[in-house]
């Protein structure tokens, strides 16, 4: 079979919520975007989202990446 255009693999649910989003993104919306996007475009395994308070790791679960998603926790402070 000849694909004369790109074929999205993207989840039905990340598609709608990427046309549903209001534009412009902001920077953490933009990145949720794209590493699930990203995800997708490599057949990545794994998302492992670097994020303090687990904001980051918020949105990109909001496009719902069709691999599981790592978020390493900060330490905590001993006391």
């Amino acid at each position: 079979m000849c694909v004369s255009e790109p074929v999205c693999l993207a989840t039905p649910l990340s598609a709608l919520c990427s046309d549903h989003t209001p534009k412009p993104f902001g920077i953490t919306e933009a990145t949720g975007v794209s590493c699930v996007a990203a995800s997708v475009d490599c057949n990545a395994q794994l998302i492992i989202t670097l994020t303090s308070g687990g904001y980051t790791s918020r949105f990109v679960s909001k496009y719902r990446p069709a691999v599981p998603q790592v978020r390493p926790a900060p330490p905590s402070p001993v006391q």
